[in-house]
């Protein structure tokens, strides 16, 4: 099935048999939630489908409210809860089968790790150039026009270029303009316009409206918006939206495959210093390019995994404080998968299906949901994965 289409969730009810098997793709693109309650299952894309169901809600999960309060959004997918109580999501990668002995979710998919140890780097480029090829093809099947999330990085300006110049296919670019410094891509947005020849939209930040939209979106998205990221993410489908497109490209799931976020550099430097020859360099070049940037003071530790590859303090950041400003208090330790794989490879596994890649899905189909648009996100293809994990 994965030759054919990339993300799904669905119900498929067998007459003769009176079985419900319901399954969800291999990253959980695409929402599907369970309700059991009082010998009935409910599901739905949506909680608030289930409720219009049961012709009830359940009750607000505060734990939860308090994970996210206190540890942030990336504990919020470490645990099966939800924020309301009783209703599960199905898992990635898994299917149930409904009556059946056992109530638990199974796997269908558990992504091979193995190191490929005969893999050279030419190889690899190649293969990984080849693989992404195959998946942005996969994705760019359509019977309406696509608009692409673009900003000044890697990610997406790899989904673009190998469209328009890969596939002769006539990109339109939407882009945030953001005027803090810190965050400002327009110069690295319009080299990669120029150079593409592409169609371009630039979205201004915009403060009107700001509480009504997002209490707005709080109730489309049956949680809180887990970063303010993401309202500015529905300011973009919005604009897509006005210009008529109906399915959105977007670069999720690379930093994860191929490393892209801060302490990624830390974990790469405690791989080096493990005998490898290129550690003063990899130290050089972090001192130079990450030191001057970063604002995480763990991170700011080149050798803070060296130290203790058991560290994670810098991902529940201040975690303590927030903890003792709820009233009673709340605490609950970090935890991660073991993949049995090496520490940075470990906790990229961990980022792409427990922590941020589940995350970003649910504010990326929510937020292009509300617009009646499609996301996909080529970098989120099983092959390519396995391919970057060996």
């Amino acid at each position: 099935i994965d030759k054919l289409v990339g993300m799904w969730s669905f119900a498929w009810y067998e007459k003769r048999s009176r079985r419900l098997n319901l399954s969800r793709d291999y990253f959980g693109e695409k929402p599907l939630y369970l309700w059991r309650k009082d010998g009935y299952v409910f599901f739905a894309s949506e909680p608030k489908g289930m409720f219009a169901l049961a012709a009830q809600k359940p009750r607000v999960n505060t734990n939860h409210i308090l994970r996210y309060m206190v540890n942030g959004y990336k504990s919020i997918y470490k645990t099966k809860e939800t924020f309301f109580a009783g209703i599960e999501e199905v898992p990635s990668g898994s299917y149930i089968e409904l009556p059946c002995q056992s109530v638990n979710f199974r796997k269908y998919w558990t992504p091979e790790t193995a190191i490929d140890e005969t893999m050279t780097y030419e190889r690899a480029v190649e293969a990984t150039r080849e693989s992404l090829i195959r998946s942005v093809k996969i994705r760019l099947r359509s019977d309406v026009p696509l608009g692409f999330c673009m900003s000044g990085g890697i990610d997406s300006n790899a989904l673009i270029s190998i469209a328009a110049k890969h596939f002769q296919y006539e990109v339109h670019g939407f882009t945030i303009s953001n005027r803090d410094e810190r965050y400002a891509e327009e110069s690295m947005v319009q080299a990669n316009v120029e150079h593409l020849g592409i169609q371009h939209t630039s979205i201004s930040l915009d403060t009107t409206d700001f509480l009504k939209n997002l209490k707005n979106l709080v109730a489309v998205h049956d949680a809180p918006v887990y970063t303010i990221s993401y309202y500015i993410h529905w300011m973009l489908m919005r604009s897509m939206a006005n210009h008529n497109y109906r399915v959105a490209i977007s670069g999720t799931g690379a930093d994860e495959l191929f490393s892209g976020y801060y302490d990624h550099h830390n974990l790469y430097l405690y791989e080096m210093s493990k005998g490898q020859s290129g550690f003063e360099h990899a130290l050089n070049q972090w001192t130079e390019h990450q030191l001057p940037i970063v604002r995480n003071p763990f991170l700011r530790d080149s050798h803070v995994f060296i130290k203790d590859p058991s560290f994670r303090k810098h991902i529940f950041l201040h975690n303590d404080i927030f903890g003792d400003w709820v009233k009673g208090g709340w605490e609950e330790s970090f935890h991660e998968t073991d993949f049995g794989l090496p520490l940075m490879r470990n906790r990229m596994m961990n980022e792409l299906f427990h922590e941020s890649v589940p995350v970003i899905l649910h504010e990326d189909d929510s937020n292009a949901m509300y617009y009646s648009i499609e996301n996909r996100s080529p970098f989120l293809d099983r092959s390519l994965c396995e391919l970057a994990y060996s």
